[in-house]
């Protein structure tokens, strides 16, 4: 069990891509925080949901801590809309 989900991405292999999706995909569903910096922001844009409640992204990594773990603290972002 979790609470959060952070993407850092790495170098591009499309199983462990494809495998890294599904799972940013169901903790979005399940309303879960998710966090991406670098590379992993590729995760959200693809799927539609870099701007989604809950969801916390940046180029780098200043700010982002203290960004995911407030949004963490709320738990579940139940006004988030499921795409």
């Amino acid at each position: 069990m979790f609470d959060a989900v952070y993407a850092a991405g790495g170098e591009e292999n499309k199983a462990f891509y494809k495998q890294a999706a599904y799972f940013v995909m169901e903790a979005f569903s399940h309303y879960k925080t998710i966090g991406a910096t670098h590379e992993g922001r590729k995760l959200l844009e693809a799927n539609g949901m870099e701007d989604s409640p809950g969801v916390v992204s940046g180029k780098d990594t200043t700010g982002f801590a203290e960004r995911l773990r407030q949004a963490t603290a709320k738990h579940r972002h139940w006004d988030r809309e499921i795409l």
